[in-house]
């Protein structure tokens, strides 16, 4: 014996509430308020541009790094100009003064000790200043260029890149959407009608085109995602080693710069030494005990 014809529609119902358990009175409303996509947990919220392609602004930012990179070999280039410069002069420096030991009419002890000191630190001084131009190339010129280089590789490699951000994501997207669309509607259809419900409107059948639709989607978004990473990662290396580098060559400078202070200083301190064993009696006196005349007299 047949199900009365009532009896056949409720289980019919009582079916599609089995395959909705979560229909609630609520469902316009929960379906009204994502309709705008404004909720932040959506599949259609997402934290990447879709349109962006990073790679022009990190080429421009390593680009202006090889401009300044420039700069600075023009700089330590112009530096080794003025060190051979210094050299040459303190060269020539050197042989205006004579030390005059030989001489009778300076002693030990005069003021020949301050010529002494000039003659031997200009000396030590321009051999020193000769030093600095090939350091100057070796040690920072060099490094500068060829980081340059390695930024020239880089930047190409960066453009290369641009591929990457090339994807479907607003497609996709878009089509994750409408299928939401079509979605709701067959859930508001099914709770006021479900008797007009066909296999083309059936929300079960529906939501299991839209989930693999989500999935394509958010494979978008993750290849997508993960695009930014790669290149996040990689332009950061490359700025670790301009900074590496950089540091390395403002060192060695630093050191060389050091170097010439200490010249400087040790100076300062034998022009006080110098100025110290500056005597009026030591000097005078090895004058006359010296001079063949006033040994004579002193000697009378």
């Amino acid at each position: 014996m047949g199900l009365p014809e009532a009896a056949i529609l409720r289980n019919g119902s009582e079916s599609n509430q089995e395959k909705f358990p979560d229909m609630s009175l609520a469902l316009k409303e929960n379906l009204s308020r994502d309709a705008h996509y404004n909720n932040l947990d959506s599949i259609f919220s997402s934290s990447f541009s879709k349109n962006l392609d990073p790679t022009k602004i990190l080429t421009s930012r390593f680009t202006s790094w090889k401009v300044l990179l420039k700069e600075l070999v023009i700089y330590f280039k112009t530096v080794i100009n003025i060190e051979e410069v210094k050299a040459s002069e303190f060269k020539k420096l050197g042989s205006i003064l004579n030390i005059h030991s030989n001489e009778k009419s300076f002693q030990d002890g005069g003021i020949q000790e301050v010529e002494k000191v000039f003659c031997d630190w200009n000396r030590k001084y321009s051999t020193h200043l000769s030093t600095i131009p090939n350091n100057v190339n070796q040690e920072i010129i060099l490094k500068l260029e060829k980081l340059r280089t390695m930024l020239s590789e880089r930047v190409k490699d960066i453009s290369k890149m641009s591929s990457h951000f090339r994807n479907n994501l607003s497609r996709e997207a878009d089509i994750t959407k409408k299928l939401m669309e079509i979605y709701k509607q067959s859930l508001l259809k099914w709770e006021s009608n479900p008797y007009q419900i066909t296999s083309r409107t059936d929300p079960f059948i529906i939501k299991l085109s839209l989930e693999k639709q989500i999935a394509q989607t958010l494979l978008e978004e993750n290849t997508l995602q993960q695009a930014y990473l790669n290149i996040e990662n990689y332009c950061r290396n490359i700025e670790r080693s301009v900074i590496n580098t950089v540091r390395e060559v403002f060192s060695e400078y630093r050191v060389i710069l050091q170097r010439e202070v200490s010249f400087i200083s040790d100076f300062n301190k034998n022009i006080v030494t110098a100025d110290d064993s500056i005597s009026l009696d030591k000097g005078w006196n090895n004058f006359l005990r010296e001079d063949s005349i006033f040994k004579l007299l002193i000697g009378d």
